[in-house]
């Protein structure tokens, strides 16, 4: 593993194996939300404890909203015009039910953050990071909505350098 040698690249996407999902619907090999969620944590602990933890961010994020009502509707940011199923036509495009992400880090602040994200705010969290211009796609043009994830953290703050706890405060 890249941690164990010391090196990350500077931008990197994991994703679970087959079988480690977290998607409660893959049952092909028993439930995995656990096993999965075990993989993620796995790694987590493994930067965590090594010498690249002061200088790195992990966001863990899903896929989609697993099922949950939401009760706070999503801005309507544009309408689907194209075909398919007659549902589709004039429907929302952009935004959807809110989707949970974690952003841990040495400076992440211990706080729920009440912006508006969305998936796209990880490219701009990485695109401002690095000083990068966006390219031409609405999510990441002047005025989008969605931030940047920036007000997740405190660079100014002295980094809390302890492994995150696996275990709800």
């Amino acid at each position: 593993m890249d941690v164990a040698a010391g090196k990350l690249p500077d931008v990197a996407w994991l994703y679970a194996p087959n079988g480690l999902s977290e998607h409660p619907g893959d049952w092909s090999g028993g439930p995995v939300i656990a096993r999965g969620m075990n993989w993620t944590v796995d790694r987590v602990r493994a930067v965590a404890a090594s010498s690249l933890w002061a200088h790195t961010v992990v966001f863990i994020t899903w896929d989609d909203w697993g099922g949950w009502d939401d009760h706070v509707p999503a801005p309507l940011a544009s309408q689907w015009t194209g075909g398919g199923h007659p549902g589709y036509k004039d429907s929302q495009f952009r935004y959807g039910p809110r989707v949970p992400c974690l952003a841990l880090s040495p400076y992440a602040k211990k706080a729920l953050n009440h912006s508006f994200l969305s998936h796209a705010s990880l490219v701009k969290f990485c695109l401002r990071l690095y000083s990068l211009p966006g390219w031409s796609v609405p999510a990441l043009a002047p005025g989008d909505p969605s931030g940047d994830m920036w007000d997740c953290f405190d660079f100014a703050a002295p980094p809390r350098l302890a492994a995150p706890s696996t275990m709800p405060v």
